[in-house]
């Protein structure tokens, strides 16, 4: 399903990416124009590192609707120097509005997903050879 074409502004100084069902949307930095339907995906894909309040889960986004003639523009159209963005926090939540206790967290690295072929380690006879159980 598609939308009405909106404007909309990205205030990062790069270009963002909104992906839906599996395809990407380009937003070049600036002033430029999508689908409604694609809003949603573009704010939620492109939040502002910590911006997110853990208790409701709002959020600024880069992304901000511009609003048509006549009517009040609710979203932010300033831009984020790269300057700004290089002192965020790495992750979405606002930290200092979570308890004293989880605001000394460590940050963990991950392994992330396996690369190459995955298989079964140990097969069992019934997946090397189906039809030996066939009666």
């Amino acid at each position: 399903m598609t939308g009405n074409i909106i404007q909309i502004f990205n205030r990062a100084p790069f270009g963002l990416i909104a992906t839906k069902d599996g395809r990407d949307f380009p937003i070049p930095p600036g002033y430029s124009h999508i689908t409604s339907d694609l809003l949603r995906f573009a704010r939620e894909q492109n939040p502002i590192p910590g911006s997110e309040d853990p208790y409701t889960t709002s959020f600024e986004s880069f992304i901000s609707v511009v609003a048509p003639k006549g009517r009040p523009q609710k979203d932010s159209l300033e831009t984020v120097s790269q300057d700004m963005i290089d002192l965020l926090p790495k992750e979405r939540i606002n930290r200092a509005m979570l308890s004293p206790e989880a605001q000394q967290a460590e940050t963990m690295a991950t392994s992330g997903f396996p690369r190459g072929r995955i298989g079964v380690e140990n097969a069992t006879p019934g997946m090397v050879d189906p039809g030996k159980f066939d009666g």
